[in-house]
């Protein structure tokens, strides 16, 4: 049977002119051309309260973890994507991938719910081990799959990114490990780099100006210092306490 192609028409207006009619899709606030079908729209209202549902019983293990290590949890506030967020990028990613349906969409995306642990140079490396040993010991299942390790040497992004999944309601969920402080990989990722990279986003690969602000990302990260024996976490299994 071919595969229903999605209508990829946006929300439109109740006859009050009082915001989106009920069943009518979803429009950006700031971009109109970014939008979603009533039913992408619907898909993604059931994903974000799974997520919501993830949220609450993943956020008290993350204290526990921060007060554990003596990190910090960055961005707490920040930890579930906002409805607009969320809709934006499976939008921008249903456009990438016009042949996928929204659920298939929605199934690659990993950090509706996201954290982000911040330990100082000297004790990232067993506060990265702690934190995946206390997450896996909690029930959730880690994605080997979707390790990264970003601490190599040259340009680039810099941390450990890591994606987990809550069995209760399937939702994926990414943990990314940073080291703080003034030149640390989340001031690089944040105040560094952060603005440079919400303009590359809506900008194609090849052009010239996206070429530029690559170039400068890339030489704000290779300024980052490396935390002490970062190199052990390289491998999946040495990211965990004791193996």
């Amino acid at each position: 049977m071919p595969r229903k192609k999605l209508p990829r028409q946006g929300g439109g207006s109740s006859p009050s002119g009082g915001g989106p009619a009920p069943g009518s899709g979803w429009t950006h606030p700031n971009h109109p051309d970014v939008t979603l079908s009533p039913e992408a729209d619907a898909a993604a209202d059931r994903f974000l309260q799974r997520a919501r549902d993830a949220e609450s019983r993943i956020t008290p293990v993350m204290d526990r973890i921060a007060r554990e290590t003596g990190g910090e949890l960055i961005g707490r506030a920040n930890r579930l994507k906002t409805e607009d967020s969320l809709k934006e990028k499976i939008a921008r990613m249903m456009r990438r991938n016009p042949d996928l349906t929204e659920d298939q969409v929605i199934a690659r995306i990993n950090d509706s719910v996201r954290f982000t642990i911040g330990q100082g140079p000297g004790g990232y490396t067993g506060g990265v081990q702690h934190a995946q040993q206390t997450l896996l010991d909690s029930g959730f299942r880690p994605d080997p799959g979707q390790y990264k390790y970003r601490w190599n040497e040259g340009p680039g992004y810099k941390g450990v990114n890591t994606t987990w999944v809550d069995p209760q309601t399937g939702t994926q969920f990414e943990v990314q490990y940073h080291t703080t402080g003034e030149g640390g990989s989340f001031w690089a990722k944040e105040d560094g780099t952060h603005h440079l990279y919400d303009e590359m986003k809506v900008l194609d690969e090849s052009s010239p100006r996206y070429q530029e602000l690559n170039a400068e990302q890339d030489r704000i990260f290779s300024s980052v210092p490396f935390p002490e024996g970062v190199g052990d976490l390289r491998n999946f299994e040495g990211s965990f306490r004791g193996r």
